[in-house]
């Protein structure tokens, strides 16, 4: 096993046996130049994170419940039933063509947002040019 592997494995595991406390044990790594979100483009005026939940407790479940954070801001394109549902994801490609006509160099990124008590926070994304 290569080292760097190995010392990847140790520091996993001695965080997963840490003392569970009310935040969780992290640390951040060093970037990989050149790897991973090193790939990713610079940010842009306009960048927005993208999110798409379901509620398949709906009778005949809901697919496309989409929201967009933005300008520190959640943004949801709710629906309760399957007419608002469509014009929900009528309104956010709307949306998006508005954003990114003000925005040009603005890249749309898909991201899972998690609520909390604090409001949403992002917890990861990957560029989409």
């Amino acid at each position: 096993m290569e080292e760097n592997t190995r010392l990847r494995l140790v520091t996993q595991a001695r965080l997963q046996h840490a003392p569970k406390t009310a935040k969780p044990a992290f640390e951040l790594r060093a970037p990989d130049r050149g790897k991973r979100f090193d790939l990713l483009p610079e940010p842009q005026v306009g960048d927005q994170c993208y999110d798409i939940e379901g509620d398949p407790h709906f009778e005949g479940g809901l697919e496309y419940l989409p929201g967009v954070w933005l300008d520190g801001q959640f943004r949801a394109f709710w629906a309760h039933d399957h007419g608002a549902e469509a014009r929900a994801l009528a309104e956010l490609l709307q949306f998006f063509r508005a954003r990114l006509t003000a925005y040009p160099d603005a890249r749309i990124r898909a991201c899972s947002i998690e609520g909390s008590s604090n409001g949403p926070e992002l917890a990861k994304t990957a560029a989409a040019p």
